[in-house]
């Protein structure tokens, strides 16, 4: 087991995305962890603060956010 429920609190869903070469995902934020796996090609990624250069196999958690007013 890689992750379980130790990590993972709010996984909720899988999904599959494809970005063609040259464009972007508009940054956004989600009250759910995601968790990003790098098929093919190579590209960067934010997280928060932090840019990161990605390439298969690689994997990218992106922790939840709390909503609080």
């Amino acid at each position: 087991m890689i992750l379980d429920t130790r990590h993972l609190q709010t996984l909720m869903f899988l999904a599959h995305a494809y970005v063609p070469p040259g464009e972007i995902l508009i940054g956004h934020v989600d009250p759910m962890e995601e968790i990003y796996y790098i098929h093919t090609g190579q590209g960067r990624m934010q997280v928060g603060d932090e840019i990161i250069e990605v390439k298969p196999g690689d994997a990218v958690h992106i922790p939840s956010v709390n909503f609080t007013n």
